[in-house]
């Protein structure tokens, strides 16, 4: 079993990152914690008053996650959970047998000092994320 500490935060895919952080921003007291871009990707991280954090992912243009969310609207890409260490998360789903997509992933320059995180697919084919931030 990999023990995880709670929800980090909850990964969705929007057409238009700015309106949607607005709309977080401006009906449900969300503040902008964090922005960054990753792989062409546009991404912001919200959090509200009771500490749950949003990650609002636009992807680039020509896209088809774009083309989709322009048509279809978002849709809850991820949900993250926080871990005490990510290599053993990798390592015990590894040894469950989970579908690992990627990670362990160290990624330096964000937050104060990095994150690691392990993107798994569950059976049903949701993404399941256990990251660590450093």
């Amino acid at each position: 079993m990999i023990k995880t500490e709670g929800l980090q935060h909850v990964g969705i895919i929007i057409p238009d990152l700015n309106a949607a952080a607005e709309w977080y921003v401006s009906t449900q007291g969300y503040e902008v914690i964090s922005e960054r871009e990753a792989d062409g990707s546009r991404i912001k991280f919200l959090k509200n008053a009771s500490g749950i954090m949003l990650e609002l992912i636009e992807r680039p243009d020509g896209s088809g996650e774009k083309e989709k969310a322009k048509i279809d609207g978002g849709w809850i890409d991820h949900l993250a959970f926080a871990v005490k260490d990510t290599q053993e998360a990798h390592d015990e789903a590894e040894r469950l047998g989970m579908d690992i997509i990627e990670g362990p992933v160290l990624v330096p320059n964000f937050w104060d000092n990095g994150l690691s995180y392990v993107l798994v697919r569950s059976p049903d084919g949701e993404k399941i994320e256990f990251c660590k931030v450093l």
